[in-house]
């Protein structure tokens, strides 16, 4: 797998990244552990997890970062990967209150930094906005952990565009850092879609591919298979049961027309979904792919492996 130096940064990873937020709920943990060989052994680095990864069943608190923490103590391979990390996430149980607080930051960090058993992480980014909070309050802690040691480089995910901008400009001020990568829902059918339940979750948009570009950082695009919707529709699924978030009628158009690009290139539409965004012209792109299985790795590496350079025409419109 090819590596790439994420823009500003000494990190080189992986141009895709392993989402590791089911890790040991997907599967057993023996088969976790085997994708992450799997990966490794195909020249992949980067791998995603977060403090909340697993909170959401009960009994499976930080769940992700434990177990990627003792895969790294068992393997003894702990600098063979660029580890992202998240936190400031609002807990589950009370979603109303904000933890995008620097309080909660550094505590978030601490306990990564714990079970995770190292003592720093290549890529820490702040996992929710703030609503009330300035950006300089929400940065400086990872400032403070930068200077520290604690993380290399620091980032955001699921920032409004004003706010991405708003730290680019306090970086060219020379008053922070600067963010070097900002994590976003991001993937072919981002363009059209219903509502979200959760209201402090960000969808990609116009403005964002603005404020990236302008930040001058690297996108870590996550749901970068639409959740299989496009895959769904393409195999004669009905729309109703192909899942609702993407259920429109411009994303079964862009199904239409994928399945038609699939058919002229002779590429699967698993890889030209990807193709999609590690193609991009103006931005610097790595999915985040999230397999259930090693054999579902193997399938997404293979996707990868394809060289030819793919005209989307109208339908890349994300940057």
């Amino acid at each position: 797998m090819q590596l790439k130096t994420i823009r500003h940064t000494e990190l080189n990873v992986s141009e895709l990244c392993l989402g590791l937020s089911q890790l040991g709920l997907d599967s057993p943990v023996p088969e976790g552990e085997a994708m992450l060989d799997r990966f490794a052994d195909a020249g992949g680095n980067f791998v995603d997890t977060a403090r909340i990864y697993s909170d959401w069943v009960p009994g499976m608190k930080g769940r992700s970062e434990q177990l990627l923490g003792a895969y790294l103590r068992k393997r003894k391979n702990r600098d063979r990967f660029v580890i992202c990390s998240k936190g400031g996430h609002f807990d589950f149980e009370t979603p109303g209150i904000s933890r995008a607080t620097p309080a909660d930051v550094i505590a978030d960090l601490e306990a990564s930094l714990k079970a995770l058993g190292t003592d720093r992480i290549d890529l820490y980014m702040l996992h929710r906005d703030s609503t009330v909070l300035p950006v300089e309050t929400l940065l400086e802690p990872l400032e403070e952990a930068r200077r520290a040691g604690k993380i290399r480089e620091y980032g955001v995910s699921n920032w409004c565009p004003e706010h991405i901008r708003e730290a680019a400009q306090l970086s060219k001020a020379g008053i922070f850092h600067g963010i070097r990568c900002d994590q976003e829902m991001l993937n072919f059918g981002t363009n059209s879609h219903h509502s979200l339940s959760d209201p402090t979750q960000q969808v990609w948009s116009a403005g964002h591919a603005a404020a990236a570009r302008e930040a001058d950082c690297a996108v870590m695009a996550f749901s970068g298979q639409a959740g299989g919707f496009f895959q769904k529709i393409a195999a004669g699924v009905p729309p109703e049961k192909a899942g609702t978030f993407y259920n429109t009628a411009e994303n079964r158009n862009r199904a239409e027309q994928l399945l038609r690009l699939s058919k002229e290139t002779k590429i699967d539409l698993s890889s030209l979904l990807l193709l999609y965004l590690t193609q991009a012209k103006t931005l610097q792109i790595f999915p985040i792919v999230r397999c259930r299985t090693p054999e579902q790795l193997d399938n997404t590496l293979q996707a990868v492996a394809h060289t030819e350079t793919v005209d989307f025409g109208s339908l890349r419109d994300f940057e």
